[in-house]
């Protein structure tokens, strides 16, 4: 088994919802700010850079950027 460092510059949160089917979810921060994302528009980097390894409950690293009048994540690791 491969170790995957949570050392990275990402901020840190968790997958609260995802929504496998539609290829949407969201994100909660540590502070409880949650982030829209979706499959269509979010890159997924990393050693576990694939779809099927999202899911409710998961570790994630992320980087988030204004859209109109909110902000949704446009990059995203798994841990």
């Amino acid at each position: 088994m491969t170790f995957l460092s949570e050392e990275d510059m990402f901020p840190k949160g968790e997958v609260v919802e995802y929504y496998e089917k539609q290829g949407i979810g969201t994100i909660s921060t540590v502070s409880g700010k949650k982030f829209p994302f979706s499959l269509d528009v979010t890159e997924l980097i990393g050693p576990k850079g694939q779809a099927k390894y999202l899911r409710a409950g998961g570790r994630v690293g992320y980087d988030v950027a204004r859209s109109g009048n909110s902000c949704r994540v446009v990059r995203m690791k798994v841990y």
